[in-house]
């Protein structure tokens, strides 16, 4: 279990469509964990595997709510981002409560 693996959702020159939303499927790190923090990072070096490392930014965060804990560890998170006009959108969802989190991210202030 590790808590500051880099997750790519697109890498540079990636075509990404307008509108469109790529999503990943996560679960908690511990069982009875009922609000679950995502942040968002942007990274200047395209080979980055931690978010410790030079040149990884964040850009964003959302605390989803998770109050079904009696399945532990065996819940699923879903993780999307979403390529809108003028602004690109992260949201965590809850599968089994529905409950969401939803935030802008800031690409503005990475070098």
């Amino acid at each position: 279990m590790c808590s500051d693996v880099f997750n790519c959702f697109v890498k540079e020159n990636e075509v990404v469509q307008l509108g469109q939303r790529i999503r990943s499927m996560y679960r908690p790190l511990y069982p009875d964990e009922k609000q679950i923090k995502y942040s968002f990072y942007a990274a200047n070096n395209p080979n980055a595997l931690m978010i410790t490392e030079t040149g990884v930014k964040r850009i964003g965060s959302v605390v989803v709510q998770s109050p079904d804990t009696w399945r532990g560890l065996n819940r699923e998170l879903e993780v999307s981002i979403y390529f809108g006009g003028t602004e690109i959108t992260a949201t965590a969802r809850d599968i089994s409560s529905g409950n969401t989190a939803q935030t802008t991210l800031d690409f503005f202030h990475v070098k």
